[in-house]
């Protein structure tokens, strides 16, 4: 198998999302909620790494994000939710957590290559990367690390293309009058602000002066933050419209 789901007319995600998930349908032969259980399983090793990671970094305290995390209903859902949609958070996590607690930047990079093979919406935690770059000494060397390791997942599709001769080029160029228009929505937002019941404009504020407050690293992290989840935001609820003239 050469191409993952279709994230839109013509264009597929990597095949990595069924790989992954294959092993426990064959254990279970074919059973479906063996995806289902494949999923939880992985989200408990993210949350047990992250939780580690915060403990081993912070002591007691780092137990208190571990908790809040365990017992967000967005985790909770990317856990329950198969769906490559929702299964691309866990590792996007997974990803920061590797850069931000072990500066592995190489295995970080490819955790997030894996995420963004499984939804583009995944790319927008790059800026952490291409930040935790530039700090670095062998900039050379790391970028170069951090791009092979993000086309790694894509080895798949980019076979098939080869063997295909372009076939999805070519499909592309064949059906130029399809298009597709995106709806934004800031609906995240609204859902995070309603669930603790804190204004959007107060929880902005509070969110900037932690981050004036902290050391240099931190303060960096948390402004980079605020693009990526707003721009994360209208992606993650863009509707697609696909039409034909």
């Amino acid at each position: 198998m050469w191409l993952g789901p279709r994230l839109s007319p013509g264009l597929h995600a990597s095949p990595l999302y069924y790989y992954i998930l294959f092993p426990g349908v064959w254990l279970t032969r074919g059973n479906a909620l063996s995806i289902v259980a494949t999923t939880v399983f992985l989200a408990i090793i993210v949350l047990g790494f992250f939780t580690y990671a915060t403990y081993k970094t912070y002591g007691f305290w780092g137990l208190v994000p571990a908790a809040l995390l365990a017992s967000s209903p967005w985790f909770v859902t990317m856990a329950i939710h198969p769906g490559n949609g929702y299964t691309y958070g866990l590792y996007v996590l997974l990803a920061l957590t590797l850069l931000w607690f072990h500066k592995r930047i190489l295995l970080g990079a490819f955790v997030l290559g894996v995420a963004v093979s499984y939804h583009p919406a995944a790319i927008f935690a790059l800026v952490f990367f291409i930040y935790e770059w530039w700090r670095s000494k062998y900039l050379f060397k790391n970028f170069l690390i951090i791009c092979l390791a993000l086309v790694l997942p894509w080895a798949p599709v980019l076979a098939f293309e080869i063997i295909t001769h372009g076939y999805i080029i070519k499909h592309w160029k064949e059906n130029t009058e399809m298009g597709m228009s995106f709806l934004p929505s800031l609906n995240n937002l609204y859902a995070i602000s309603a669930q603790f019941q804190i204004p959007i404009l107060l929880s902005f504020f509070s969110y900037c002066l932690a981050g004036l407050i902290s050391r240099k690293r931190v303060r960096n992290w948390y402004f980079l933050t605020l693009p990526s989840i707003f721009f994360l935001s209208l992606l993650i609820r863009c509707e697609i419209i696909i039409f034909w003239e």
